[in-house]
């Protein structure tokens, strides 16, 4: 039986919560559809369970241990949650679960998901994340540098507020770049540099990708070291595409400069009263630009 035929007949067919065995493919390399929860896909067994996540769009690649024939089996999942694109989505579930001559295309598979996927993200155009993983990254260590020096501090940008990270006394947006020169930073809100009762810093940090460096899951144990809550930081890191498992929490950094900005009087903005009558036109919803921070004087903070 053709492969993807059976996979889209086996799609219409399967109950939640439950597993069909795929019998287009070799009894060797087996294969099953399977529908849980809110999410529906293909799956494959894996010698030894490792957790993996990676996401593009509406289609996530998943290592979970499900329960079906009275066994638990580590599989590596393709999944998607829209129903109404099955047809199509089995088209990626074929090439996914087909063996290749001697099961050469699923030891490939096995032995580097994460590179499968990117290929299938490169092919079908990049998905961009609402924060890159360096810029969630930055916002860590500033957060880290700050309970260092004992300062009590709260990383605010869990909580979707205007400024990444709060304190009684100032507030700090953060910003961060992997580029090598420059100092161009982007403010993607009217409100990010806005006066408030406390004085604001803006802290530059740029970074460079290093096997040396530290990665999201090497902070994530720093910060835990200073009492802070991991589940409500994993929690935000899942809203922004970087589950446990992500290839994109492991990617590692070297902090190369961190500098601390006094957003005053003599800082570049736009903000209200940089309008007539200190007042934001009602017609315009959102503010975006850019500042070049070259000869503004700052403070080194490397740590």
């Amino acid at each position: 039986m053709n492969l993807l035929y059976d996979i889209r007949k086996l799609f219409a067919e399967v109950n939640k919560n439950n597993a069909i065995s795929i019998s287009a493919v070799d009894s060797d390399y087996p294969a099953w559809v399977v529908k849980y929860d809110d999410w529906y896909g293909v799956g494959i067994p894996m010698q030894q369970f490792a957790p993996i996540s990676e996401k593009f769009s509406n289609v996530k690649m998943i290592s979970k241990v499900l329960k079906f024939d009275n066994k638990e089996t580590s599989l590596l999942l393709l999944t998607s949650t829209i129903e109404s694109l099955r047809y199509e989505f089995a088209t990626v579930c074929a090439q996914f679960i087909d063996p290749g001559p001697n099961g050469k295309e699923r030891n490939s598979l096995l032995n580097d998901p994460v590179s499968w996927f990117e290929k299938w993200k490169s092919l079908m155009g990049n998905s961009v994340r609402n924060k890159t993983a360096y810029a969630i990254l930055g916002e860590m260590l500033v957060y880290k540098h700050l309970l260092r020096q004992g300062i009590p501090v709260k990383w605010s940008g869990l909580n979707q507020a205007t400024h990444d990270i709060e304190s009684n006394e100032c507030n700090y947006e953060v910003k961060s770049t992997v580029q090598r020169y420059g100092l161009e930073v982007t403010i993607n809100s009217q409100f990010q540099m806005q006066d408030s009762n406390t004085d604001l810093y803006l802290i530059f940090c740029r970074l460079e990708s290093s096997m040396s460096g530290l990665s999201i899951d090497d902070t994530i144990m720093d910060l835990k070291g200073f009492g802070v809550n991991v589940e409500e930081i994993n929690n935000y890191l899942e809203k922004h595409d970087l589950e446990e498992g992500s290839s994109a929490r492991m990617e590692k950094y070297t902090l190369l400069e961190m500098r601390k900005y006094k957003v005053g009087e003599h800082f570049p903005t736009i903000t209200s009263k940089s309008f007539v009558n200190t007042k934001i036109p009602e017609s315009i919803t959102q503010i975006t630009y850019t500042v070049d921070l070259s000869g503004i004087e700052y403070e080194n903070w490397t740590s």
